[in-house]
């Protein structure tokens, strides 16, 4: 797993809890019980939602994700994909948030 260094975290989470929340999804993150934010392994899409349960799956070790944001859940990842929207539409003009977030 790869982590942005700029990391979104949305507001169920608290901010002193989020190095524990990181180690866990790397070593255990079937009990992280976080809604995480990628980049899309995919051309079409831009970003992906996934629960932390899913990366116990084997799919993920062999790919692994490049992580820019941790929600609470999902309508707290929707909010925080908005906020990212935002950011990426006022810093750049467009919202090509790859090319944003890969930065």
């Amino acid at each position: 797993m790869h982590f942005r260094k700029q990391l979104y975290i949305g507001e169920g989470i608290k901010t002193n809890k989020v190095e524990r929340l990181i180690k866990k999804l790397k070593f255990k993150p079937q009990s992280a019980h976080v809604v995480v934010i990628t980049i899309a392994g995919n051309p079409t899409d831009q970003l992906d939602i996934i629960e932390s349960s899913e990366f116990k799956k084997h799919y993920y070790k062999t790919y692994p994700p490049y992580i820019v944001g941790l929600a609470k859940d999902r309508s707290d990842a929707f909010a925080l994909v908005e906020r990212m929207v935002n950011d990426c539409l006022h810093a750049r003009g467009d919202i090509k948030l790859k090319e944003y977030l890969l930065c």
